[in-house]
């Protein structure tokens, strides 16, 4: 509806609480809170662009999100032990349909009746 044509269908029910809750922060009552928080713009600034960047990778339903999510997680982190074994999970089952497309081609059949012929 109204909030994804507002929103052009991106992570909608994320941008709305992030537009909620900000609306909240700029309230006068609390005007104490942002001064002691925010002694400077770019402090208001920065946190609101670490917020927001914090919310719009919860958006499930976004890969690319989750994407740029796990590259900064890494990027700021390093790679943990399980991510290493998950990436070299993948890195096998990837080189083994490799290998098992490859012998299933027709050119590897011909490969391996020559091999053959030329063995006996």
């Amino acid at each position: 509806g109204e909030l994804a044509i507002l929103y052009n269908d991106q992570s909608v029910a994320e941008q709305r609480s992030l537009a909620v809750a900000f609306s909240a922060l700029m309230r006068p009552e609390f005007d104490l809170l942002r001064s002691t928080l925010f002694p400077l713009r770019d402090d208001y600034v920065r946190f609101r662009k670490t917020v927001i960047n914090l919310v719009l990778c919860t958006d499930i339903a976004s890969p690319e999100r989750l994407q740029i999510a796990k590259s900064k997680w890494k990027e700021a982190f390093g790679e943990t032990g399980a991510m290493r074994e998950r990436r070299q999970r993948r890195e096998r089952h990837s080189r083994l349909r490799q290998r098992q497309r490859k012998e299933r081609s027709p050119q590897h059949e011909r490969d391996r009746e020559y091999h053959d012929a030329v063995e006996k």
